[in-house]
């Protein structure tokens, strides 16, 4: 089971072209086994993937307390399109607590997710091309 969702993971970091420098999967490996930026709103709102410790394979919008503050209208946006979108396709999702970074006390983060786990390779592809759609104006917006 590692291995097939190894595979999907490292095949969701070169959809997105997030692979290190050596073309392979990124990780902070005290936190997961490896990860890849799928859609970037702002600095401190971003949807990931992730190949969890628990070995599921997790589609997560992290919103930090700063981009709350900074862009509370981006921060709003973003969640109730990625709950929509997450309902809309048919996934559980998960609302976790606010949680502290290890890199600092001050760096707080709200948690959105579903799993994704037992969906096909093919599924997830056609997944993650319909959430860049559905969140592309948000991150643009952001960006201005």
């Amino acid at each position: 089971m590692t291995q097939d969702i190894s595979r999907k993971m490292y095949s969701i970091a070169n959809q997105v072209g997030d692979l290190n420098a050596a073309g392979k999967v990124k990780a902070f490996t005290g936190h997961q086994k490896g990860y890849a930026k799928l859609v970037i709103m702002n600095s401190g709102c971003k949807v990931w993937a992730q190949h969890t410790r628990a070995d599921e394979l997790t589609i997560d919008l992290l919103v930090t307390g700063s981009a709350s503050r900074k862009w509370p209208a981006v921060r709003d946006l973003a969640v109730t399109t990625f709950v929509a979108f997450a309902k809309g396709n048919g996934q559980k999702l998960l609302e976790k607590p606010p949680w502290q970074h290890s890199a600092s006390q001050a760096d707080t983060r709200e948690q959105y997710t579903f799993e994704i786990t037992n969906e096909s390779s093919e599924a997830i592809s056609l997944l993650i091309n319909n959430l860049k759609i559905a969140l592309r104006n948000l991150s643009s917006a952001s960006a201005k």
